[in-house]
C-alpha cells in the first residue's frame, strides 16, 4: 500500500488528516514505504473486534466459557443436594413431631381410669356341658361285656334273618328292632337284658353322672336316686343312628365296649339352631373304654360304621330318668367383688 503523491505544481487538498485516503497500487515501486501513525491507531481500534483477535486473547476466551460451563453444572448439582438434604431435613422433623404428638396421646390415654365398681357379677348362660372321660382297668369288663353282647345280637338278627335291614332311618332296621328288643324287656321288669357286670356299671355311670351335675352347679342332685334305663347297640355293615333326643331323662351318655377302625363318630348339633352364626357340629371319635355324658335334649347322632364283616361297634347307651329341664337352663353366675 502506498500513499498517492500529489502531482506536480498542483495544490494540496485541504482535507483533516483523518480523511486521508489510500489506494492501491499493482505496480512495483522500490522507494521506500512510509505510514501514517494516526492511521495505524485508527486499525488498532478497528481490530478490537472478534475478528482481528489474537489466538492467546481466543484461547482464553474459549477457556473461560468452558469454565462458566462447568461453574454452572457443578451449581446446579449443588442446588439439588440442598434442596433434597432439606426435603429430608423437614421429613425427618415431621416425623419428630407426629412421633411425640402419638406419644404424648398414649401418656394421656393410659392415664385415663374409668368409674369404680360396687360390685357385680359376671353370668355364664345356657351353657351346653358335654363330660368325657376315659376310665381305667376295662380291660376285663369291656372282654365280657363284648362276647355277651355279640352272642345276644347275632341271635337276635338269625331270628329275623328273612326281615333283615341295614338301616337306621327305617323301623324295620335291624338296630332299632334290637333297642325295641331291650326296651321291652325293661319296661315290663325294670330290669337290664345286659346281665354281665350290673352293679359296676351303675356305680360308674351313677359316680359319673353325680360329678357332672356338681360341676354345672346341681349339687343336690344324687343320681343313685333314680333309675337307670341302659341298652347296648351293635353297628356293622355301614349301619348308622339318625338326629334324636333322650326326652323324659336327666342326663344320657354311652360308654364303649368295642370301637374297631372304621366305627361312626358320635356327632352333636349345636342347640342354639342352624342359622349363622350358629349351627356347628361337635364330632366326637370313640375308644373303647370311653364315657361321654351329655344333656339329654341335645340333638346327636351316630356316624356309619363301615367296619370288616367279623368285626361290631359295641356301646352301651343309657339314660338316667327324670325330668330333662333339670339341664335344659343351666346357667353359672359369679359374684363380683367392689372394685374388681
Amino acid at each position: 500500500m502506498r500513499r498517492k503523491r500529489p502531482e506536480k505544481g498542483g495544490k494540496k487538498d485541504k482535507r483533516s488528516d483523518d480523511d486521508s485516503e489510500w489506494t492501491s497500487s499493482d505496480e512495483e515501486d522500490d522507494s521506500p514505504s512510509f505510514t501514517n501513525p494516526k492511521m495505524e491507531r485508527r486499525q488498532s481500534k478497528a481490530c478490537k473486534s472478534s475478528a482481528c483477535l489474537s489466538p492467546r486473547f481466543s484461547c482464553g476466551v474459549l477457556l473461560g466459557i468452558l469454565f462458566g460451563v462447568i461453574l454452572s453444572s457443578y451449581w446446579n448439582d449443588c442446588v439439588t443436594i440442598v434442596l433434597a438434604d432439606r426435603k429430608r431435613e423437614r421429613a425427618a422433623v415431621s416425623r419428630t413431631v407426629m412421633s411425640v404428638l402419638f406419644d404424648r396421646a398414649q401418656s394421656q390415654k393410659r392415664t385415663v381410669h374409668g368409674l369404680p365398681s360396687t360390685g357385680g357379677s359376671h353370668r355364664v348362660a345356657w351353657i351346653t356341658p358335654i363330660m368325657t372321660t376315659q376310665l381305667a382297668d376295662t380291660a376285663q369288663l369291656n372282654h365280657d361285656i363284648l362276647r355277651y353282647v355279640e352272642s345276644g345280637y347275632r341271635d337276635f338278627r338269625e331270628t329275623r334273618k328273612d326281615q333283615v335291614v341295614f338301616s337306621s332311618s327305617k323301623a324295620e332296621g335291624i338296630n332299632e328292632q334290637f333297642f325295641r328288643m331291650q326296651q321291652e324287656i325293661w319296661a315290663t321288669s325294670k330290669s337290664w337284658w345286659l346281665q354281665v357286670h350290673v352293679d359296676r356299671l351303675k356305680a360308674t355311670i351313677f359316680e359319673r353322672a353325680n360329678d357332672f351335675l356338681a360341676r354345672i352347679g346341681k349339687v343336690d342332685i344324687d343320681t343313685s336316686q333314680y333309675e337307670v334305663f341302659l341298652w347296648a347297640t351293635a353297628c356293622e355293615a355301614c349301619i348308622a343312628h339318625a338326629p334324636h333326643v333322650h326326652e323324659n331323662s336327666i342326663l344320657s351318655g354311652v360308654y364303649y365296649i368295642n370301637a374297631p377302625r372304621g366305627s361312626g363318630s358320635l356327632m352333636f348339633e349345636d342347640p342354639r339352631g342352624g342359622l349363622p352364626p350358629f349351627g356347628g357340629r361337635i364330632v366326637h371319635e370313640p375308644r373303647a373304654g370311653e364315657i361321654v355324658i351329655f344333656p339329654p335334649w341335645l340333638q346327636h347322632h351316630v356316624g356309619s360304621s363301615c367296619i370288616e364283616p367279623s368285626e361290631l361297634r359295641v356301646s352301651l347307651s343309657f339314660n338316667i330318668i327324670g325330668e330333662w329341664t333339670v339341664t335344659s337352663d343351666i346357667t353359672l353366675k359369679v359374684s363380683t367383688p367392689p372394685g374388681a
